[in-house]
């Protein structure tokens, strides 16, 4: 029945109860990533978003290998390859050419160019470019850290799976609302008043 869901269900693993707080974990590293990658977000393409988004894969196959011994095959590696190629293609066009004049910019040839939300283009330095580019890269890192952390309890405990969704997806509402703050950092173009949050 619908009671298996609630707080303390013996049911919930192999080994009887789990404490809520543990699979309150499950979520954090998902909800710090997407706090964390929110501003980098703003200044890196779409696509290279999505691209390096994937390089979850690899955090995490160093983590599990490290902290849980886990064995991987050719094939896994070999995955972790094409993720590096990927992001190095998406980079190519912009890190070959790098034209940041006006025509380059409107044409997506320059690295450190972003479109802002008064809908012009707009280029960083480079240095800039790198610390964005870089805070993405590492706000992946918390995602994988959480996806370590669930294949532990989850393997450790038996725990079964749509218990643990559950409460995970409950703690992430908590989560997401402590994480409101992010949302008035100060961004080139993009300020917010902590007032106009819910509009």
């Amino acid at each position: 029945t619908w009671r298996f869901l609630f707080p303390g269900s013996a049911a919930a693993s192999s080994k009887g109860a789990v404490p809520l707080l543990q699979l309150g974990l499950f979520s954090l590293g998902d909800q710090l990533c997407n706090c964390l990658q929110g501003p980098a977000g703003a200044f890196i393409s779409q696509v290279m978003l999505s691209i390096m988004s994937n390089t979850s894969i690899i955090f995490t196959l160093v983590l599990s290998a490290a902290f849980l011994g886990t064995r991987f095959s050719q094939n896994h590696y070999a995955g972790c390859v094409m993720v590096v190629l990927s992001i190095l293609v998406g980079l190519s066009p912009k890190l070959g050419s790098n034209d940041c004049s006006e025509n380059g910019v409107q044409h997506g040839q320059c690295l450190g160019a972003y479109k802002a939300s008064d809908g012009m283009f707009h280029v960083l330095s480079a240095g800039a470019a790198v610390f964005w580019y870089c805070a993405f890269l590492l706000s992946i890192l918390p995602y994988a850290v959480g996806a370590v952390y669930k294949q532990h309890v989850l393997q450790g405990r038996d725990v079964e799976v749509v218990y643990a969704t559950w409460w995970s997806g409950c703690f992430q509402i908590l989560w997401g609302l402590l994480c409101v703050p992010f949302l008035w950092i100060k961004l080139p173009g993009q300020d917010l008043p902590p007032g106009r949050t819910l509009e």
